[in-house]
């Protein structure tokens, strides 16, 4: 891989460490650490080791950032294939719940249409919108319109509706389902 890395403050420490222990003076000198007593050479060991897990975790992260970089490339399409494979096998085996599980899909239900909440809050606001409507501009009874009176027509704001609450999933709220 011949990408251009920034070198780790830590490893320029070690592999200056690591050249100063193999210009030794006393080769055969044992040096002592904490747990153990090292030769000049065996601590050079230990520090190349150092620096090639160093070495290694960078080249994973290259390899990392390259392959994100291809997924995030390839994943439209991808996703697209995928969904085109879900309606391929929902045409044939759409109404066969083993079948679409054997996909990991679950079968299409038919929708019951509208609730009957939907349905009130249509009726609702349809009938007072052409009641503003009617009140909005009066028939004219006694002097024509208000255009032809050369007045503006009073503009009646329609009622705001309720916000409707999303429905939730039969199963939340009622226990585990495992």
């Amino acid at each position: 891989m011949t990408t251009h890395r920034k070198q780790d403050p830590f490893q320029k420490k070690v592999e200056a460490m690591e050249k100063g222990f193999a210009n030794f003076p006393i080769p055969n000198v044992q040096l002592e650490f904490r747990r153990e007593a090292l030769a000049p050479a065996a601590v050079v060991t230990r520090l190349q080791a150092i620096v090639q897990t160093i070495e290694a975790v960078q080249e994973t992260e290259a390899k990392h950032r390259e392959a994100v970089k291809a997924y995030s490339k390839a994943m439209p399409k991808d996703h697209a294939f995928y969904e085109e494979a879900v309606q391929v096998v929902t045409r044939h085996f759409g109404s066969d719940p083993r079948l679409m599980a054997m996909f990991g899909l679950r079968p299409r239900r038919k929708s019951p249409g509208p609730s009957p909440e939907v349905v009130l809050i249509e009726e609702v606001v349809e009938v007072p919108e052409r009641e503003l409507q009617a009140e909005a501009e009066p028939e004219a009874t006694d002097g024509g319109s208000c255009r032809e009176r050369g007045e503006e027509p009073t503009r009646v704001e329609a009622p705001a509706q309720r916000p409707r609450r999303p429905r939730r999933p039969a199963h939340v709220g009622k226990g585990s389902r495992r």
